[in-house]
């Protein structure tokens, strides 16, 4: 079957499974599409007409294409009968797509003047997202999403562009850009809760605000025309009826014209109903009903107030249909980064056990008590729970301060600088207390415009080898690359917040192999919280990456937890074990 080129009457001919029209544009075409193929087309903004879809590739990304042609054409692609036909087809596709790439090098990349060339995929990614208005860029932390959507706006010439992000990273999108890719600082305003703290730009093209005050600047950020709208760490607006997602809608509908770039390393930070919130302010087929959102995508459990999400289904239906929305760019599959080392340093409690072991003894005790609680006090029961496992992590975080303090030490005698990260803020505090002088601390009590000097000082201080983190406060916006080791004294509860911490210093820019330290308190809250994290995260990537399971069942992570920690007490007491009855907590 030959392949129609550009010099065939297309009309005179027999129809064909996919035809080339023109440089930009392919026809695909079948007899009977199922119902399902004319909503994937739909959801990818196919242009629909009868049994004729035809498809902008300037405005489809490869992946997306491919993915749809590979779902409705399965006998096409598969038959040998067909193989001259498809080797013919997608050779040309790819020269489309090539000819697409370097028509933006030559257009708008090659105008830029950085002082440093984008990487291939972020070329590729803009090359297409400049033909769309909504974007939703899911690029892997440190794969450079910050300065491909400045450059969307820097190639498109907008007149002027908000940048929506987190109050601890306002300024390192400020410094980024103007000390890394050469962006004039009188272009910038930097919005603040603090009149003082305000930077106005003298002619103004970027707006860096946190999404806690556009609801407070929401008449200044509209009182000139708005061309783009950039929302950074998206995950901060996943569930649609906070008033955080009420603000930025409210601010892109009544900036309908506006160009939308949505940016994240973790797309879905937990179950796939995060999704629901992206699509639902894209104006995305997907997201017109979170009923039917979460009944088609979403397996639910009941609960005392209703139906929980309890897991995924029908993964590789969402995945396909957000594929020309959602960009999602992994490390490996971009750039070639040094070596990640994992490390394990298991500890003994030390002095604290007693400490540890009471705290354990007044989770069991709670527990106990939720078992023969009235419904109404139950959930008194479940706050003291939460704050016990809190209280056995701040535990065991501080039970290392004196070990992790050697390890810093021996790093340090090979010249290195060290990162380390908690969710506490008394061990951060022993350690600084520890390296006086020779550290710099970011926490939530640490205002942004000192995090940026504070950041400065690590990175241009020889002296200054330590680096302190929060999760919260550190764990997101930072370029950390002039370290190589990143200790973890204990792990967060969710596994973005594993992640994302060492990709401060696993990104572009590194040049060395990175080594992860998490140390592991033995038989403690530490292995049990490690394994469940991991599990989690395998799911999530199953979620994000793969979708080639149907279903992924999401266990109870918080009854989980409770359980290990009630089968360590009862073991340590001789008890025999009562946990099965309390799975559900």
């Amino acid at each position: 079957m030959p392949l129609l080129t550009l010099t065939n009457n297309i009309l005179t001919r027999p129809m064909q499974p996919f035809d080339i029209l023109d440089r930009y544009r392919v026809r695909l075409f079948k007899n009977h599409w199922l119902d399902n193929e004319f909503e994937i087309a739909h959801c990818l903004g196919f242009e629909l007409n009868g049994n004729i879809i035809t498809v902008d590739i300037r405005r489809t990304y490869p992946e997306a294409l491919l993915e749809f042609i590979k779902t409705s054409f399965s006998i096409v692609m598969l038959s040998a009968q067909y193989q001259a036909y498809r080797t013919g087809f997608f050779n040309h596709l790819k020269k489309m797509y090539v000819d697409s790439r370097n028509e933006f090098k030559a257009n708008y990349e090659a105008k830029l003047n950085y002082p440093n060339d984008l990487f291939m995929h972020q070329g590729h990614t803009l090359a297409v997202s400049i033909y769309n208005q909504w974007n939703y860029w899911a690029f892997e932390q440190g794969l450079g999403k910050t300065i491909t959507s400045a450059t969307l706006s820097k190639s498109m010439s907008v007149p002027r562009t908000i940048i929506i992000c987190p109050a601890l990273v306002k300024w390192n999108w400020f410094h980024n850009m103007t000390d890394d890719w050469g962006f004039n600082p009188i272009l910038w305003t930097i919005l603040d809760s603090k009149k003082n703290k305000c930077v106005y730009a003298f002619r103004e093209r970027f707006v860096v605000i946190n999404y806690e005050m556009i609801s407070k600047f929401f008449d200044y950020l509209n009182r000139d025309v708005i061309g783009h709208i950039i929302i950074d760490e998206c995950h901060y607006i996943k569930n649609h009826k906070t008033n955080r997602f009420k603000a930025v809608e409210k601010l892109v509908r009544n900036n309908p014209k506006a160009r939308v770039t949505l940016l994240s390393g973790t797309p879905v930070t937990n179950r796939s109903i995060d999704y629901f919130a992206y699509c639902k302010l894209a104006g995305h087929p997907l997201g017109k009903n979170f009923a039917k959102f979460k009944k088609d995508y979403c397996l639910s459990s009941s609960t005392r107030g209703g139906n929980k999400v309890s897991g995924s289904k029908n993964i590789g239906d969402l995945r396909i249909k957000m594929s020309n929305f959602m960009i999602r760019k992994k490390s490996e599959e971009c750039i070639d980064l040094p070596a990640l080392i994992i490390k394990k340093y298991y500890f003994d409690v030390g002095e604290l056990s007693s400490e540890y072991n009471d705290a354990l003894e007044e989770l069991y005790m709670a527990k106990k008590k939720y078992e023969s609680a009235e419904q109404k006090e139950k959930a008194k029961l479940r706050l003291t729970m939460s704050a016990n496992i809190h209280s056995l992590n701040r535990i065991m975080a501080t039970s290392k301060v004196q070990p992790i303090k050697d390890l810093i030490n021996e790093i340090r005698a090979e010249g290195r600088k060290v990162v380390v990260f908690s969710g506490y803020t008394d061990p951060l505090k022993m350690l600084e207390q520890e390296f006086l002088g020779n550290c710099v601390r970011i926490a939530g009590d640490v205002g942004s415009h000192k995090r940026q000097q504070l950041i400065d000082k690590f990175k241009k201080e020889d002296d200054c080898f330590l680096f302190l983190g929060n999760f919260q406060a550190a764990g997101i916006g930072i370029n950390l690359t002039n370290a190589n080791d990143v200790i973890f004294m204990n792990f967060p509860l969710t596994p973005d917040q594993l992640e994302q911490p060492y990709k401060r210093c696993h990104r572009i820019g590194q040049k060395e192999a990175v080594r992860v330290y998490y140390t592991i308190g033995k038989e403690t809250i530490d292995e049990h919280v490690f394994r469940i994290i991991v599990d989690k995260k395998r799911d999530i990537d199953e979620l994000v990456d793969k979708g080639k399971q149907g279903v992924v069942h999401y266990d109870n992570l918080q009854g989980q937890l409770f359980s290990s920690l009630f089968n360590d007490y009862e073991k340590m007491k001789g008890i025999q074990s009562t946990t099965p009855q309390f799975q559900k907590v």
